[in-house]
């Protein structure tokens, strides 16, 4: 499991009641994390202050972390290479580390505007050894389609939930999974939407009644907590890595490892949805 950081650096998530975390209160997720065996990070400069708190709270070196690129759209083809090796320092410094384990390029829409010469940047950082691994993160199958042959990444963030399996669907897990790209799975909560109360979801999304009032009852029918549910659909799939956790509080992370804990071994329907307005949340 990755401890997903969005919430050290800003208001993050759709359920998210409490806001950004204090310095002090991510000091506290984060020993507590260590306690529990949870030694990944996922990060990203765009996080706010995110990678600060975590270089602020002394424990950065007792986790591998991966980070991501700011965007890139707004700057010239001839400065590439020189932003990246700048940002990558920022990163370093932020996180007050001397590598970075996994570096990914954010949005693929500044690979697609860059092309090789965002890429070659990466490598060469990899060659030096301040980056272990490169890749990028990607929102839908298509987006990966467009770049996959050319760019061949070490490490790749898709979405996956109960809700949202198009990459499993279009047979990208299989592909990845064979060529032995690591694949580290996010959204598992949908921002934390699946995790809530039936009347909430339905007043948010009332198109999707039938969708929620199908998740509630198979839930209730099998004595499923929402939490066992989404954490019992990435723990069964081994065509990935490992998988992103987000969280509000130490106490729903708290919450969220008891759950991991208790997991009954049971086989489900396949809730699957393809509508774009409901497992996209940037179209929320």
């Amino acid at each position: 499991m990755i401890l997903g950081t969005a919430q050290f650096g800003f208001d993050y998530g759709i359920s998210n009641s409490i806001g950004e975390l204090s310095q002090t209160m991510v000091n506290d997720v984060l020993k507590f994390s260590k306690l529990n065996s949870i030694c990944a990070l996922d990060t990203a400069a765009a996080y706010g202050n995110s990678e600060k708190k975590i270089g602020n709270s002394g424990l950065s070196k007792d986790f591998t972390i991966s980070t991501k690129l700011p965007s890139l759209i707004n700057i010239s083809s001839s400065k590439v290479s020189n932003y990246v090796e700048d940002k990558v320092t920022n990163s370093l410094n932020n996180l007050k580390c001397e590598t970075i384990d996994s570096l990914l390029i954010h949005s693929l829409e500044d690979l697609n505007h860059h092309r090789h010469r965002i890429w070659d940047s990466l490598i060469k950082l990899k060659e030096k050894g301040i980056i272990k691994n490169i890749g990028y993160s990607v929102y839908t199958p298509l987006e990966l389609e467009g770049c996959y042959k050319t760019f061949k990444p070490d490490i790749i963030q898709i979405p996956y939930s109960i809700l949202d399996k198009e990459f499993e669907k279009l047979g990208w897990l299989n592909i990845l999974y064979t060529d032995e790209v690591r694949v580290h799975v996010r959204s598992i909560f949908l921002q934390g939407l699946l995790l809530m109360d039936i009347t909430k979801q339905i007043k948010l999304f009332p198109k999707f009644a039938s969708k929620w009032k199908e998740l509630e009852n198979f839930r209730t029918k099998n004595n499923l907590s929402a939490l066992q549910l989404c954490l019992s659909c990435v723990k069964s799939n081994n065509k990935f890595e490992d998988y992103i956790v987000g969280f509000s509080s130490k106490a729903e992370l708290d919450q969220i490892l008891k759950n991991l804990n208790n997991i009954p071994d049971i086989s489900y329907p396949d809730f699957s949805c393809s509508d774009a307005n409901l497992i996209y949340p940037y179209n929320w």
